[in-house]
């Protein structure tokens, strides 16, 4: 899914009109439009804006995190910082996320 298509599945979620969701990021409906038809993509900061607003990464924005990732770590009710950790741990190969286990196991012990 590329990022027009993200946004107006998100904004029909929500039940937004296009005019609706360009006045809460303070921008115009036109420009609001190219958004979600990917004639013009959204600065950086208006990126930030939107995820801030749905409650999703830029990475979901920009289709490098699925739905599915982006829901169950929404669910955990995690820090920004605890996401990126376990999206990191989740990139580690198999010798690596033995050692991090093994690692982590230590340190609680006695917790």
């Amino acid at each position: 899914m590329n990022i027009g298509e993200t946004l107006t599945t998100l904004r029909k979620k929500r039940r937004l009109s296009r005019q609706a969701f360009a006045d809460e990021l303070g921008i115009s409906v036109h420009t609001y439009i190219k958004y979600e038809t990917q004639n013009v993509k959204p600065t950086y900061e208006t990126l930030c804006k939107i995820a801030d607003f749905y409650g999703v990464t830029t990475d979901y924005l920009l289709g490098r995190e699925t739905a599915s990732e982006q829901e169950t770590l929404s669910s955990l009710n995690l820090t920004e910082t605890e996401k990126i950790f376990i999206r990191n741990y989740a990139k580690l190969n198999p010798e690596k996320r033995k050692y991090f286990v093994e690692m982590l196991s230590e340190l609680t012990k006695n917790a």
